[in-house]
């Protein structure tokens, strides 16, 4: 994932994201207003149906660690923080990603009910995570902090991959592909030089290799796996590709930016039952969001 110059320039990080998913509703009520949605075919409709088969939609978005290294900013703090002020705020004509409430339980678990398509009332749980301890990568990995990051970033990675072996029919995971290497809750494996040991991804591939492994073992099969990562597909898919299992992810390079909008989109169409045209332009920031054996 690559980012905006726009965002590294400026501290109100928080407020900028939060901004960003202002404008991406408002594209999505235009949408809703202009656009007549087709009717859910066959299939689209069989993906809802599994999605609620058990009475809940489980959702879990996992925000992997992500730096600019070497520059010194770390978005994924700021990207939870402007996704869940959106979930929770009152929902806006056409916009169902909203009215969430706060567990009493767990602060970072999201709840409300939906209606699905035969007009029975579903809960929707949505687990929000992140791996860095703040928005600063020198603060993060300073001997002050370094035992603080890496806690959180190894119970963030453990939760969300147990989220998915418990049976979460929606899985999330936004950040960098570490070239291949998979999912990465934590700060950056370095070279020498400070930046990002590509090589070392690649040859041992970590969050490769704990996804492929969650999604064997998960107590009820996935539904759709949504990689919001650079070139995820060409790295991703091949290797997790099973039947029954929708993807939503990229065959290219994608800026945070556009892609963050994309993923409120996709999870704003998921929660309005959105099929075939409806799903796809909700995911058209910049390059649009591959969809892949959903329908």
């Amino acid at each position: 994932m690559t980012f905006g110059l726009a965002f590294l320039s400026t501290t109100a990080f928080a407020q900028d994201f939060y901004k960003e998913l202002q404008l991406q509703q408002d594209e999505l009520q235009q949408l809703t207003s202009k656009t007549a949605y087709d009717f859910a075919t066959g299939k689209c409709t069989e993906r809802y149906r599994k999605l609620f088969k058990d009475g809940t939609l489980n959702i879990v978005i996992g925000f992997g660690y992500s730096d600019a290294v070497p520059k010194d900013v770390v978005f994924d703090w700021y990207m939870v923080n402007g996704f869940k002020r959106v979930l929770t705020e009152p929902c806006r004509q056409g916009i169902s990603a909203c009215e969430f409430k706060i567990s009493k339980n767990d602060p970072d678990t999201l709840f409300k009910n939906i209606e699905d398509q035969d007009g029975v009332s579903r809960r929707v749980e949505i687990t929000l995570l992140r791996g860095s301890l703040s928005g600063n990568h020198s603060s993060n990995i300073s001997a002050a902090n370094i035992a603080k990051q890496r806690v959180l970033c190894e119970n963030t990675k453990t939760r969300f991959y147990n989220e998915i072996k418990k049976g979460a029919e929606v899985v999330y995971y936004s950040g960098h592909s570490r070239d291949g290497g998979g999912p990465d809750f934590c700060p950056p494996h370095v070279r020498a030089d400070g930046h990002v040991d590509y090589d070392w991804y690649q040859k041992n591939r970590p969050g490769l290799k704990l996804l492929s492994s969650a999604l064997s073992s998960a107590a009820k099969p996935t539904q759709l796996l949504a990689l919001h990562s650079c070139s995820s597909l060409p790295h991703f898919y091949g290797r997790l590709q099973k039947p029954g299992l929708a993807f939503f992810g990229y065959n290219k390079t994608v800026k945070m930016t556009p892609d963050f909008r994309n993923q409120y989109g996709g999870l704003d169409a998921l929660l309005s039952l959105r099929c075939q045209l409806g799903l796809k332009q909700s995911m058209q920031e910049d390059i649009p969001t591959e969809i892949l054996n959903f329908f």
